[in-house]
């Protein structure tokens, strides 16, 4: 397995890239990426992206995107895992949970979808939310054969009203009204 610097990653030959990023998908595609990306880095900031991350959010971000291959997911979750930035990043599991729950409009842009969860989340757990919710989005939320039936949240889901009760009916147990206090 190759190093995660860049240097390793720009000596290294696409097929040992590809290799090591397979379980992520689209290997063949990101592993010419990795390798451009890194050679950018080596060239333009000496192998070392600190200066980058340092700086505020907005202008790491920013300049993070102007690399080759980098978007506002890549640079966010960048700037999130290595820089401790308050920032949840959104890949297309995020993105389809928000907008079948409905926290998003259905063409919500990612940093619309990116500005409602960052609301509706205390900075202190934007990691946490961000890796939850890609887990939900794999085993529950799917693209393809969603276990809806399954989900503790078909209740408030519109996706599962719409759709998800056509494939299976809930096996949940009807929540029950609290007693009243005498």
């Amino acid at each position: 397995m190759i190093g995660v610097t860049p240097i390793a990653i720009s000596n290294a030959n696409i097929t040992e890239i590809a290799e090591a990023i397979k379980p992520a998908g689209m290997y063949n595609l990101r592993s010419k990426t990795l390798k451009q990306v890194s050679t950018r880095i080596l060239e333009q900031y000496d192998g070392d992206l600190t200066l980058i991350v340092s700086k505020p959010y907005a202008e790491a971000r920013e300049a993070l995107m102007s690399l080759p291959g980098v978007g506002e997911k890549t640079a966010d979750v960048v700037l999130l895992f290595n820089a401790g930035k308050s920032v949840i990043p959104v890949d297309r599991h995020i993105a389809r949970i928000a907008k079948r729950l409905e926290f998003v409009p259905r063409n919500a842009s990612y940093d619309e979808i990116r500005l409602a969860l960052e609301e509706a989340t205390p900075p202190q757990n934007y990691l946490d939310t961000h890796i939850k919710l890609i887990q939900f989005g794999r085993d529950t939320c799917r693209a393809q054969n969603p276990k809806c039936s399954q989900c503790i949240l078909n209740d408030i889901c519109s996706y599962y009203r719409q759709k998800g009760r056509e494939q299976a009916p809930t096996n949940k147990q009807p929540r029950s009204k609290p007693e009243k206090q005498k």
